[in-house]
């Protein structure tokens, strides 16, 4: 279709903006083309072009379809109603469509939409109302006359403006061709001369509004002022007065009169609340729903002030005195209850003794708790991941001082007046209390304290379902007891959240008001939940950390009870040892041809007893020894290692060791990998009964250790003994070479690596030791 609808843009016209309806011109597709600002402000969208009004519709395709034809053929649309839905909001509509066609051809349609639904409709009709009214009591432009004092009131005089009245020019009545009282409706003529000689007799001022015969035979309506002029013995001289056209007028009457019972129908029948307040803000009139809103009935309402039902008091003396504004405010009902409302206030009277204002009152509760639980909900997230870093630090000295701080800040944000922390530790009974308040004078003793909340029944449902209790009201607690002791506390509203470790509980958080009741919120449930597990687990952990250095002091001290021990077995022991095994050697020596067979044996017996002594007393030192000074951190090359263990030990020449792989670079000890390996390999060897003994060795890279394993095709362990053979002093035979602490050494020097030991195994086929190092946190 190339038709132009540009000769019909809306933006064109400069005075397009200032229409207080939507104007909107579309295409023949029904895509919008040009748009005034009022039709922004309708779809809440800046720009419209190529949108479809249809897709905001809420009417049935059938019903659209239906109007869509009609404007084809021609037919403007009028005072068309339907609902739009503009982002989750409805919003009723009035659309007057005028079709558009170039040659025949329909090319689109200009609509006009005006808002029913908008706040300020009524406002806007009763200032109309107002405008026309004051408009219509000022002066108007009308014919002067002087009249004679007779019935036919002969015309003396009258202005050229009677010709605009009435067609007759003033020649006409002057000449006498035509007299006022002849072209008087039949109708009125009896009452406008009776009223007008009662006025004259009385001399006092008349006013009349009759009709007049038009000189093309129409009726105008007419209103007359006069009065008589009178001679200085009282008689009457003339009549002089003013006519005036009042056909707009007594239309003007028509309309106000339908226009007051139209303002009555929507004040009444308005889906908001409507009050009338005079200067002294006392109630004058109320509508329906302002009374379903606050909850008084009329006759209460009349009788009071509008600042009874303001929650904030001071708030009225400004937004009245700004004569027109909106606002939102809280309101107080008559059963208490606090709601928010949109307030918009007009002042609707002129001078400045006889002021009254109309307020719009609109209910807007539940979107301003919605933002205000938003606002609440951010501030809550923002003061929650604050604590968390304050409850986390490491550097933490005093974590009850910590705790307390925290506590202040949450009362502080939440306006409370108290918050205590009732707990136990070790699965004692509740003693132990930390506590904050607003005020000195809101503390409670803590012996006193501790032993209401045990003695609250409501705990023990706590302990029972672990969940938290919430009190908005301590006067309307069901439990009876509970409310006993919370009351005795001077709490009006409480909340009790409890605190569970591993179903072991620990304590509980008590958050209080004292001065007023307090609506806890699920954003405030939630967030008092989250800190309240945040500050018992920094208890919690502050605590175990206590116990824990505690147990590291007695663990130091032990350890040094035990190098000391080390030394004492390895001077006071060896010693004597060393001297036997002398004595012995002598002896044998010196009598060895002497002595029988019996006697060599027990001889060569005590030697072997007295070197097994000395093995034993070495394990003990070298195992003792382990942890208690601090390892270099130096690298280990396990290769040199095992090269250097080869040539070291003594190898029986039926046994081969074999490196399996490469063997890396680590970072470790080099003296105790050198005793991993040569305690594993010296136990294979120790062993193997096979005619041809085979050792391998072998190592392979992971993401976070290093694992080796030393495999062997030796005699092999049975599973049951795999756990005992890491044990101190444990060995599968009475070999007297073993001392059983080799591989004791073995473990310990692993796991000091954050590492692990295992074994895999068979009966007459071998055994394997696997065992990692851990790449990274060795412990020391």
């Amino acid at each position: 279709m190339n038709s132009d609808l540009s000769k019909y843009y809306i933006s064109k016209d400069p005075w397009i903006d200032n229409i207080r309806d939507s104007i909107i011109l579309f295409d023949h597709e029904g895509r919008i083309m040009d748009y005034n600002e009022c039709a922004q402000k309708l779809l809440e969208k800046k720009d419209l072009k190529g949108e479809c009004l249809v897709d905001y519709m809420q009417i049935p395709v059938e019903e659209l379809k239906k109007r869509q034809q009609k404007l084809f053929q021609g037919e403007n649309i009028e005072n068309f109603e339907c609902t739009l839905l503009i982002k989750g909001k409805e919003k009723q509509v009035l659309i007057d469509s005028t079709a558009i066609f170039d040659n025949d051809e329909f090319i689109g349609s200009k609509d006009i939409i005006r808002n029913l639904t908008h706040d300020k409709v009524t406002q806007n009709l009763l200032k109309e109302f107002q405008e026309k009214f004051k408009s219509f009591l000022s002066y108007l432009p009308g014919a002067i006359y002087h009249s004679g004092c007779t019935v036919d009131r002969k015309i003396l005089y009258i202005s050229n403006y009677i010709e605009t009245i009435i067609g007759y020019t003033s020649e006409d009545f002057i000449h006498g061709l035509i007299k006022l009282g002849d072209i008087i409706h039949e109708e009125d003529k009896l009452r406008v001369f009776k009223d007008m000689e009662e006025a004259i007799e009385k001399k006092e001022i008349f006013n009349l509004q009759y009709r007049l015969i038009k000189k093309d035979k129409s009726i105008v309506w007419i209103r007359e002022r006069g009065q008589g002029v009178y001679s200085n013995d009282g008689n009457l001289k003339y009549i002089t007065g003013a006519i005036f056209d009042a056909t707009e007028y007594v239309k003007t009457q028509d309309e106000l009169i339908r226009g007051k019972q139209l303002f009555k129908l929507i004040f009444n029948n308005a889906n908001i609340g409507i009050v009338l307040v005079d200067k002294n803000r006392d109630i004058q009139k109320v509508n329906k729903s302002f009374i379903e809103l606050i909850g008084y009935s009329e006759e209460e309402l009349l009788k009071k002030n509008v600042d009874d039902l303001t929650y904030t008091y001071g708030e009225n003396e400004r937004v009245f005195k700004d004569g027109k504004t909106t606002t939102e405010k809280q309101y107080r009902k008559k059963d208490g209850t606090i709601f928010w409302g949109r307030v918009n206030i007009v002042k609707v009277s002129d001078n400045e003794t006889d002021i009254c204002y109309m307020a719009f009152v609109e209910d807007i509760d539940e979107k301003k708790r919605s933002e205000v639980e938003l606002n609440q909900k951010l501030k809550l997230e923002e003061l929650a991941t604050e604590l968390s870093y304050d409850l986390n630090n490491e550097l933490i000295t005093d974590v009850e001082i910590v705790i307390k701080q925290s506590m202040q800040k949450i009362g502080n944000l939440l306006s409370l007046d108290r918050i205590s922390l009732f707990f136990t530790l070790d699965k004692d009974p509740i003693r132990n209390r930390l506590s904050w308040a607003r005020d000195k004078s809101y503390l409670v003793k803590d012996d006193e304290a501790i032993e209401r909340i045990s003695r609250m029944e409501s705990l023990k449902n706590i302990l029972y379902d672990k969940k938290s209790i919430i009190i908005n009201d301590v006067e309307e607690y069901e439990d009876l007891k509970g409310r006993s002791e919370l009351i005795g506390m001077k709490a009006k509203s409480y909340a009790l959240v409890p605190f569970f470790k591993n179903n072991e509980f620990l304590g509980v958080m008590v958050f209080s008001t004292i001065k007023e009741k307090y609506e806890w919120t699920q954003n405030c449930v939630n967030f008092l939940k989250i800190v309240s597990d945040k500050i018992m687990l920094t208890l919690s952990r502050n605590h175990f950390e206590r116990q824990r250095n505690e147990l590291l002091y007695k663990l130091e001290n032990k350890n040094q009870e035990l190098k000391d021990f080390a030394k004492v077995v390895s001077h006071d022991l060896k010693a004597p040892l060393r001297g036997i095994s002398s004595l012995v050697s002598w002896i044998k020596e010196d009598n060895y041809e002497n002595l029988g067979e019996e006697g060599k044996n027990n001889i060569n017996l005590v030697l072997e007893r007295v070197e097994k002594m000395e093995g034993l007393i070495q394990g003990i030192l070298d195992f003792s020894s382990l942890g208690i000074e601090k390892e270099n951190s130096q690298e280990a090359n396990i290769d040199k290692i095992i090269d250097d263990i080869i040539h070291f030990i003594d190898i029986p020449t039926n046994v081969k060791i074999v490196k399996d792989t490469p063997l890396p670079v680590i970072n470790a000890d080099e003296y105790r990998m050198k005793q991993v390996f040569m305690n594993l390999i010296s136990n294979a060897i120790k062993y193997l009964d096979k005619e041809k003994g085979f050792i391998q060795i072998g190592a392979s890279e992971k993401e976070e250790y290093w694992e080796f394993y030393v495999k062997d095709n030796g005699k092999g362990i049975k599973e049951k003994y795999f756990n005992k053979v890491f044990k101190i002093f444990e060995t599968l035979n009475d070999q007297n070479s073993a001392n059983g602490v080799g591989l004791s050494i073995v473990k310990k020097i692993v796991e000091m690596y954050n590492g692990k030991v295992s074994i895999e195994s068979k009966i007459g086929e071998g055994t394997i030791f696997n065992f990692s190092i851990m790449k990274v946190n060795h412990q020391s």
